[in-house]
């Protein structure tokens, strides 16, 4: 064999076993893997709450203070709140943007807190709130999603400070008279813009006052205005004597309204308004016809409402006129009625359904009833459609009725110890019916 062909033996055996050390001896270096993913963790820290009373019901005002511990930023998604008493859950609310705004993160390991979140609960037959319940609804900000609750006691109502009322009367410096329709005013302090004004003798009562100094205003038309000083509760009374400016304005009043539009044929009651707007003289009422009579006075000084009732019509329209006057002027009132139809309502009517009406249970129900709303002859009762409905907010249903219906209410579960009373009714040109219903 010749030296070339050894040599390349050689290099061929050398290369067959670098390259098998290569490839399954010689070591290599692994790749890294990714660290995983650590998840957000949020925790209710705190919740303060405020509630206040309504003018019907509560409202509560949360504050929830937040903590991420994770080391993770979370995105906080939304705020629910469950206010309860007894256990019973009586309002509600969620708040899908409860961060202030610009943000909605909270920090890794950090702390955060919402801004003010109002909850509202009108129903006036709730109690107040004893316990709330949060639910914090976070994410990573990508498919991870998570709920952080909390629960704990709603702090009482804060005590209402006590009122008190102020009680005077304001008459002419000359003729030691009361003088009507003089108006009260607080100018200053806690109580500022509560107003009062005097009755036909001159007297006046401020009502709901809070304890505290204030300047007293008292004016009237035609007289110099005078203040003085009051502090509540140490003066409970406050009077006033008023010069007249001298200068006599003449008497004037204002009427409305002056046209009552077509009364139906069946009559019933009415009023106008009659206000003075200057002078001090007197008013008085008369009418031109038999059927118009007078539920009130006929007569005033100052501000009234003229009260009068218009009689049943035959089968004839007809126009009356209610004149009213004074020194230096007056006006008049027109009314029209229109004539008595060839048909009629007869009286509405409510029918019990087969439940008991007088002891529906605590966890509500439902009550039906048979409405009519007749009328003679029967096919104008398109004419004499009445409506039936709920006098209360806990119990719904209802509408309208063109002869016979029957309807169908749902009674509200009582959330309260203590028994409660509604009305179903039915009102229409056949008069009104009433049911009671009185549930556990």
């Amino acid at each position: 064999m010749s030296p070339a062909i050894l040599v390349r033996c050689a290099f061929a055996i050398v290369c067959t076993i670098l390259s098998a050390c290569s490839d399954s001896h010689l070591p290599t270096t692994p790749t890294p893997l990714p660290p995983p993913a650590v998840r957000p963790s949020v925790s209710v820290t705190e919740v303060l709450v405020v509630g206040e009373r309504l003018t019907a019901g509560y409202g509560y005002r949360t504050v929830v203070h937040l903590r991420e511990s994770a080391g993770t930023a979370a995105t906080i998604v939304s705020i629910e709140l469950t206010f309860r008493h007894g256990g019973t859950p009586i309002a509600s609310s969620r708040h899908n943007q409860p961060i202030a705004e610009g943000t909605s993160e909270c920090p890794a390991s950090g702390t955060l807190a919402t801004k003010e979140l109002v909850t509202v609960d009108n129903d006036a037959t709730h109690p107040y709130a004893a316990t709330i319940q949060v639910n914090v609804i976070y994410s990573d900000g990508a498919a991870f999603t998570a709920t952080a609750s909390a629960s704990g006691d709603v702090p009482p109502l804060p005590a209402q400070p006590p009122t008190y009322t102020l009680t005077g009367v304001i008459t002419d410096a000359a003729t030691h008279a009361g003088i009507e329709g003089a108006r009260l005013e607080v100018l200053g302090g806690v109580n500022v813009g509560r107003t009062a004004t005097t009755d036909r003798f001159g007297t006046y009562e401020l009502r709901d006052l809070l304890a505290d100094s204030f300047r007293l205003r008292a004016s009237a038309n035609d007289y110099f205005s005078g203040e003085q000083g009051i502090t509540i509760p140490a003066n409970p009374r406050a009077d006033f004597e008023l010069r007249r400016t001298g200068v006599e304005l003449p008497c004037a009043y204002t009427v409305g309204p002056t046209d009552i539009g077509i009364v139906s044929y069946t009559g019933g009651a009415f009023s106008v308004a009659v206000t003075r707007t200057s002078g001090t003289c007197s008013w008085q009422a008369a009418t031109d016809v038999a059927w118009i009579t007078f539920n009130s006075s006929t007569s005033g000084n100052g501000n009234g409402s003229l009260e009068f009732r218009i009689g049943e019509s035959s089968l004839n329209s007809r126009t009356g006129t209610i004149m009213i006057s004074w020194n230096g002027g007056s006006a008049s009132v027109t009314v029209r009625q229109g004539p008595r139809p060839d048909w009629v309502c007869l009286p509405v009517g409510l029918t019990k359904g087969p439940e008991d009406f007088a002891n529906v249970p605590s966890g509500g129900g439902t009550l039906t009833v048979l409405a009519s709303a007749p009328a003679d002859p029967p096919f104008w009762s398109s004419a004499c459609h009445a409506n039936v409905s709920s006098t209360v907010p806990w119990m719904t249903g209802g509408g309208t009725v063109d002869g016979r219906a029957s309807f169908t209410f749902t009674v509200a579960a009582n959330a309260s110890a203590a028994a409660r009373t509604g009305s179903i009714v039915i009102e229409g040109p056949g008069g009104s019916a009433t049911l009671t219903v009185t549930q556990r």
